[in-house]
């Protein structure tokens, strides 16, 4: 495996286990420490909103100074905010710590934006013909560090360390600040050490590659002369370029729902906490390792296009999600709440590395966009993030 894709996907596990391990446990986090649900709403759509602006400034540097400094810069401030999301119950309940909350989260979003990054090298540096296998690659170790968040979030159940004379401790819900911390010190190392510029890689590779490839080297993918506001306005409205933001949005959307509805309403009508949802969001990555498996056949070995993928894919999850409106009662058994659940994830990875490379493919057909896949990846991504924050509010 070249270097580039283990650190892309160890960055990318990392990422994820750093989301795991705060997606279960923050509605009890911020409730313990004197906030509301409406309030642990608005936080879950801060995290989004922040990355959502941030994205587009790092698409921008990324094709103008190339991946590695925004990569880092990025991890270093969702560092600071896991620093924070640990000290947030030190200060007193209420207003002061859950502001405290929602900075953290608000720098963890500034770093997550760095997923546009990974989306926008692979469109630089793989074969058009080869990035829904890559993409999906890189979705599937993200998924697995999703699948091992419960776990992390089981040791952590068993922490309780007294500080400072007993005035403070680090307990289950504050030490995944720590984690956070760790994680993505981890990440800047790798990210350090294995990820070159694509410049660097296509050098290696040879200039002939590199010209048939037509991609811009990282540090000096300079836009054409004859892109003006018309001409990119003319570029992206356009078909082939919406769709596949409507696509990404829809989906995470859907999905977004899931993450910010089961908890409480799992709480609420099962009487289920951290360790019982853990254990089944961890689950449903296991399900969308499965899936992207599949997708990844269907896409490399059998010769299914992205167009079909990404059709069939939200014709099963139109049906799919209108489950959860059937099944998820009070006084209803677990398999009402898991199933759905299950189900759901289980068409979300048929829609989203062909999403993602069906983009790339049609921004490399419009000569005005060419050595602006970062920003456009960037652009892309935001779709997500709108979904982030748009729907815990709902």
């Amino acid at each position: 495996m070249k270097r580039y894709l283990v650190a892309l996907a160890i960055a990318g596990m990392v990422d994820a286990v750093s989301y795991m391990v705060v997606a279960p446990s923050i509605v009890f986090y911020v409730l313990e420490n004197g906030g509301t649900k409406e309030q642990y709403g608005f936080i879950l759509s801060a995290f989004s909103f922040a990355s959502f602006c941030t994205k587009p400034f790092l698409g921008w540097w990324s094709d103008e100074r190339g991946f590695r400094a925004p990569y880092i810069s990025s991890l270093i401030v969702a560092a600071l905010g896991g620093l924070l999301y640990l000290f947030a119950s030190a200060f007193p309940p209420g207003r002061a710590a859950v502001g405290a909350i929602l900075v953290s989260r608000l720098l963890g979003g500034v770093g997550a934006a760095n997923s546009a990054l990974g989306f926008a090298y692979v469109a630089k540096v793989v074969p058009h013909s080869g990035q829904t296998t890559t993409n999906t690659l890189l979705s599937a170790v993200r998924m697995t560090g999703l699948a091992a968040g419960p776990g992390v979030n089981a040791l952590l159940g068993w922490v309780d360390v007294e500080v400072a004379g007993g005035k403070w401790k680090i307990d289950p819900l504050n030490v995944v600040g720590l984690v956070l911390v760790a994680t993505n010190l981890l990440a800047m190392i790798i990210v350090f050490f294995l990820l070159d510029e694509p410049g660097d890689i296509l050098e290696k590779e040879g200039e002939e590659k590199a010209e048939k490839k037509e991609v811009g080297d990282g540090s000096d993918s300079s836009p054409k002369e004859n892109l003006t506001p018309i001409s990119f306005l003319k570029a992206v409205v356009s078909a082939e370029i919406l769709v596949p933001f409507l696509s990404i949005f829809t989906f995470n959307a859907n999905f977004q729902l899931i993450e910010t509805g089961f908890p409480p309403a799992a709480n609420d009508a099962l009487g289920w906490g951290p360790i019982e949802t853990s254990a089944v969001l961890g689950s449903v990555s296991v399900v969308i390792v499965i899936m992207m498996v599949t997708v990844s056949i269907l896409s490399s070995k059998v010769g299914v296009r992205d167009g079909t993928l990404v059709t069939t894919g939200h014709a099963l999850s139109a049906m799919v999600y209108s489950s959860l409106y059937f099944l998820w009662k009070r006084d209803a058994s677990s398999w009402h709440f898991w199933l759905p659940v299950m189900l759901s994830a289980a068409v979300f990875p048929i829609m989203a590395a062909p999403t993602r490379s069906f983009f790339t493919l049609s921004v490399a057909s419009k000569p005005v966009l060419d050595g602006l896949q970062g920003r456009m990846q960037a652009y892309l991504s935001m779709g997500a993030s709108v979904a982030g924050f748009v729907t815990p509010g709902l």
